[in-house]
């Protein structure tokens, strides 16, 4: 292995460990405001805690019928209901925390919002490495979508990172199939369009 390689893979191996500092310190910022005992979803994201906690209610309660997410006792007919309750994201957190025992509804909620956001910027780290074909200018995306006002104001309303974590996904998917016309990128573009 030449000398350039060897100095390319450490500071790759670096470039990552960065990344997943600046990542462990937005986590510990997210959630040491989450386990506080007075902590409380506001704005807008409290309508939909108020979703997660009847869909939360439901998987405890064993009332969710796997093969029809939207058929549930008591449920409005609503758009966001119907989109919100069918998300693959959400249903996993909310029976992953019921299978786990998890009593904090808040807490499963806002595992949820994380994950939206993680979803978030590893897709434009992805989208943006892809296209400047550069990991710095992705992680450069990386750390500014960590400070966008949809990612900043999630735990107030979450609505912004609930559509745009599918965004760099989706062109993400679609540039990989058109480079190479494999299916693999057409699963990331449907689980995206979910």
């Amino acid at each position: 292995m030449s000398a350039l390689n060897k100095k390319k893979s450490k500071l790759a191996f670096s470039f990552q460990i960065f990344i997943l500092c600046v990542l462990l310190i937005y986590s510990l910022i997210f959630f040491s405001k989450i386990v506080r005992r007075d902590y409380i979803f506001t704005g807008d994201t409290m309508c939909t805690f108020a979703m997660y906690s009847f869909q939360y209610s439901g998987f405890v309660r064993g009332e969710y019928p796997i093969w029809n997410p939207l058929v549930r006792s008591g449920e409005p007919e609503e758009t966001q209901q119907i989109l919100f309750t069918a998300h693959p994201i959400s249903n996993m957190v909310a029976a992953i925390s019921v299978l786990m025992k998890v009593k904090d509804v808040v807490f499963s909620y806002s595992i949820f919002i994380y994950l939206l956001i993680l979803l978030y910027v590893i897709g434009n780290y992805l989208l943006i490495s892809l296209w400047t074909d550069n990991r710095y200018a992705g992680a450069f995306a990386f750390i500014l979508s960590l400070g966008t006002s949809s990612v900043f104001w999630a735990p107030y309303h979450h609505s912004f990172v609930l559509i745009l974590h599918a965004v760099p996904w989706i062109l993400y998917a679609a540039t990989m199939y058109f480079r190479g016309f494999k299916f693999k990128y057409l699963l990331v573009l449907a689980l995206a369009c979910i």
